[in-house]
Parts: C-alpha cells; structure tokens; sequence
C-alpha cells in the first residue's frame, strides 16, 4: 500500500492510498482523501454565548465549572452532545489574557477525565498552536510524533479561534475562518477517525473571557475510487 500526500504552503492537501500490483500492471487508487479540509471553517452552530455572568452553565455542559465566567483557570468543560469524527468547534476573544498559560479547543472526547481528547492548545505567549492528544491516564503527544511542530497564530481581542479535524486524522487551525496550518495525526492515538465531544479548557488565564462557542457536525469530504492500469484498461476513472 502506498500512501502519498501532497502539500501546500507546508500544510498537508491532499492524501492518495493506492495498492500496487506486485508485476507492476496495475495500481489501484483506493482513496483520494482531502487533507485540508477547507481553507475556510464551514457554518457552526452557536452552542453557547457564555452572555449571563454567574449564571450557571446549561444542562448540555458538563466539566469542572459550574457558571458562565469562561476563562481564567475554569477547567475542562464538556458540550454532552457527541459529534462525528469529521467535526469541529470555535470560540471568539472578548478578553485574553497575553500570558494565559493554554486556552484550548477540544475535539474528540471519549468521556469525563481529563484525557482521552483531542487538544488545539492556543498560547498566547507564544502566538502558536500545537495540536496535542491523550490517551491512557494523562499520556500527552504533540501532534505529528515524527515532525512535531506548532502553528503559528497570533490571536487577539475580537479573534475567532476554529479548529476541526476529518475521519482520516487531519487537524486544521483557523483564525477567522481562515485556515492557518494543519497536520495529521499519528494513527498511533487510539481516536483517529472516531467522533466524541467538543469543549474548551483555560489554563492560567485569569483576563480571558470568551463568548460565542460554535461546535457540531461537519460534512465528509469527497473521496474517488478507481485504478489506472499500464496494460491501458481502466475502470472507476483514471489516475
């Protein structure tokens, strides 16, 4: 099986998986898979407007807050609600806090702990997101294992923060809709291609507030089959 990926400004664009027959007549294109989603973030739903100060959260949270101050150090919060794998969520900055340790969007979450989630994790000292995940009681990897990097994002008062990720473990960040960078997840991280919940967790970022917390269901994208065959026939189209 060959696995071949293009890119584009650095980012992955689009994925190729195609059997090779072992004399060379034949190769099957088995999937043509879009790596970078889009290069802008689909329509969301808004989930929550966090708009009622000490209010409590509604009943479609759940995580370690009780009220609407979203930010400061509030924890991981939950939407119950799972999501497909092809899926994502946003939140805009009324406030952030510059030396705000992580203020992270959540994609993928299997249950209650801390882990076994999908993290986008903003920093805004250093203006970057690295995607991270968890399994296993806290064992933390940032994403890709074999060229582990950040994206650079700077955000600011009045940004949108997006991420979402598809079926075959392609995360891409945007910033105001606009992609900004993605990279694929090792398909060593026991949730590649399964769905889960979106949330959001604040890190030492006490002056953060955030509202309009967007999040749900994203379409698949279109996949071909086919083969291309060296003798000259072919059938399902021709690569």
């Amino acid at each position: 099986m060959l696995d071949l990926r293009t890119q584009a400004n650095g980012s992955a664009v689009t994925r190729f998986q195609a059997q090779v027959d072992p004399d060379g007549l034949r190769t099957v294109v088995t999937e043509t898979l879009a790596l970078t989603t889009s290069t802008v973030l689909p329509p969301l739903p808004v989930r929550d407007t966090f708009q009622a100060p000490n209010r409590p959260l509604g009943p479609h949270w759940t995580g370690t807050i009780t009220t609407d101050d979203v930010g400061g150090d509030a924890g991981a919060i939950s939407w119950t609600q799972p999501f497909s794998a092809t899926q994502g969520a946003s939140m805009t900055f009324q406030a952030i806090d510059l030396n705000a340790e992580e203020i992270d969007l959540l994609l993928q979450g299997q249950d209650a702990s801390p882990c076994n989630v999908l993290e986008a994790s903003d920093q805004p000292q250093r203006g970057t997101v690295p995607i991270w995940t968890c399994q296993t009681d806290g064992d933390w990897e940032q994403q890709p294992l074999q060229s582990t990097h950040d994206i650079t994002v700077p955000f600011a008062v009045g940004s949108t923060s997006g991420v979402m990720t598809d079926a075959q473990g392609t995360v891409t960040v945007y910033k105001n809709g606009q992609a900004q960078g993605s990279v694929v997840v090792d398909p060593s991280w026991t949730y590649v291609g399964q769905g889960g919940q979106i949330g959001l967790w604040a890190i030492t970022s006490q002056q953060t507030v955030l509202s309009q917390f967007r999040g749900g269901n994203l379409s698949s994208w279109h996949r071909l089959s086919g083969f291309h065959d060296r003798a000259g026939a072919s059938g399902g189209g021709e690569w």
